[in-house]
């Protein structure tokens, strides 16, 4: 019988990821994905927090600490047999199996709520380093306690930061001069062209209820709008953006926008996650989701490439979840009449 069957209890508590006649590999990477990102966003955080104290906060925000190292700890011998065999077998024909697994399901930027950031450094290396946790054996009656419980975690990270370094970004504008332009034929035309979209602009309305770290709240807005994680750029005119602060969330995550008089949402193709909507499944990325009358639920942080649910609507310091509805007074006044006919 292979180890990840033997482990399968291991892995089978309310965190883990489980679906019927999934390839048992399958569900044990998706697991393993879900246990790094939360093992390694804790790490991180924890670091964070020791040092973001002793800097300025407009300091903080126009800087970030590069991760330099992650080390992986599985929590006990099983673990840390299954995870070496899983790794080990997918090397065998890709070198880079194990570097790639982490650079492509790991969050390269993280941040916390008194704006500190640390951001993957270009040569970050990954680890998996067992440790005197890793090498011991839970007996039958241990592993049965502990899945009864399910909150018993399965790995710890240990991180490596660097020194504080400003961003790029930062830098490049303040070494740019402000060069005023002088008017010419197109920019007029230009500029005309945007006084017509802005004329033209929907007038509809929407509510848009947000659960996220910073708690419960409700906004209204007209359209467009994109939603997403702080410093994401607006690709559209006229196009107001809704921060969302959680872990697991684009910088461009969302767009609505109204076309026809028929509101439509659409995660853009640069986000590297997607989102759930409830039973009617995963949203891919380009796909146009009508919003009707009845509204939209959606919950954030479903990885594009995973074939199974990992969101947890009941974690939105994580995984945010939002609802879009029409508002009631943003219905149009140029609705065709139909005449009833007797027949």
């Amino acid at each position: 019988m292979s180890i990840f069957n033997k482990l399968k209890y291991i892995f089978s508590s309310d965190n883990s990821v489980k679906q019927d006649n999934y390839p048992i590999t399958d569900s044990f990477a998706d697991n393993l994905i879900l246990e790094f990102r939360n093992a390694v966003n804790d790490a991180v955080l924890s670091e964070l927090d020791k040092y973001q104290e002793k800097y300025l906060s407009n300091i903080l925000r126009q800087s970030h600490f590069p991760i330099v190292a992650i080390s992986i700890v599985p929590a006990d011998h099983e673990i840390a047999k299954s995870v070496d065999e899983f790794f080990r077998i997918h090397s065998e024909l890709d070198m880079d199996f194990e570097k790639n697994f982490f650079t492509k399901h790991l969050q390269t930027e993280y941040r916390t709520p008194k704006g500190a950031k640390a951001i993957f450094a270009e040569n970050v290396s990954f680890s998996i380093q067992p440790s005197h946790l890793g090498t011991d054996t839970l007996t039958g009656d241990e592993a049965y306690q502990i899945n009864l419980r399910g909150n018993r975690k399965k790995f710890t990270a240990l991180i490596e930061l660097g020194k504080i370094t400003a961003d790029q970004i930062s830098s490049i504008k303040s070494n740019i001069k402000i060069i005023e332009a002088k008017p010419n034929d197109f920019s007029i035309e230009t500029n005309k062209s945007n006084n017509v979209l802005k004329n033209d602009e929907s007038k509809t309305k929407i509510s848009v209820q947000i659960k996220d770290k910073d708690g419960y709240r409700e906004l209204l807005t007209t359209l467009p709008v994109i939603l997403g994680r702080e410093s994401g750029n607006s690709k559209m005119p006229n196009q107001q953006k809704i921060v969302i602060n959680s872990t697991y969330v684009s910088r461009n995550q969302f767009v609505i926008f109204e076309i026809n008089e028929t509101v439509y949402g659409f995660v853009p193709q640069e986000a590297k996650l997607t989102a759930v909507l409830g039973r009617r499944g995963t949203l891919r990325p380009l796909s146009l989701v009508e919003i009707d009358k009845n509204g939209l639920q959606m919950t954030f942080g479903q990885p594009i490439d995973s074939a199974v649910n990992i969101v947890n609507a009941d974690n939105p310091e994580l995984y945010p979840s939002m609802t879009v509805r029409i508002c009631s007074d943003a219905a149009h006044d140029s609705v065709t009449l139909v005449p009833n006919v007797r027949k």
